[in-house]
């Protein structure tokens, strides 16, 4: 991914996910959350260039990245990106909040050999028109015939009917009562 692409996804993502219970919860300040998001996403999608799968609509309306369930990242992954500065020396407490609740995707939730769907977003003005859809049930149904799960982690509620329609079920529902919202975990079979 080039930087033209990694930042028009990395401002498309902070729109996407400026509502997001799990982001409104940290950073009340609607501004300023796009402001921490767009800087995560910068992070996080500069260092998904090595194991994870990066699928771009040909259009680059949207974005979907599986990365395997046992991957982490060490911080030396994090300090390969120039909008990490901007993040521990701003926002580090709004930043490490989300980040910790990014932590808990792993194989000890879905097993060593899922790949987890995160991120996805689509641009706003493209959202509802089949996007994500595209994005998320094509790569899924390669990896369900290959025998790979895929699992992800949502906030909002509402999405769960959307995620269930693509073959994932909730294996887990935790109350994040401090936030006031729930973590759904999902899965194919």
């Amino acid at each position: 991914m080039n930087s033209s692409q990694l930042r028009h996804f990395a401002r498309s993502g902070a729109e996407s996910f400026a509502g997001d219970p799990l982001y409104v919860s940290c950073i009340p300040d609607e501004k300023e959350r796009k402001k921490v998001l767009y800087h995560l996403l910068m992070v996080r999608l500069s260092i998904s260039n090595r194991e994870d799968i990066l699928v771009v609509d040909e259009k680059e309306r949207g974005l979907c990245v599986f990365r395997p369930a046992g991957q982490k990242y060490s911080i030396g992954d994090f300090f390969r990106c120039f909008n990490t500065l901007p993040l521990i020396t701003r926002y580090i407490l709004p930043a490490m909040r989300i980040l910790s609740f990014s932590n808990r995707l792993d194989h000890s939730v879905f097993g060593e050999n899922t790949l987890l769907v995160e991120p996805v977003f689509v641009v706003p003005e493209y959202q509802g028109q089949g996007v994500a859809t595209g994005l998320i049930s094509k790569k899924t149904e390669e990896f369900r015939k290959a025998g790979i799960p895929c699992g992800l982690m949502i906030q909002n509620k509402n999405n769960v009917g959307f995620y269930k329609k693509l073959g994932f079920h909730v294996i887990k529902k935790e109350s994040v009562e401090r936030y006031g919202f729930d973590n759904y975990y999902m899965k194919t079979e």
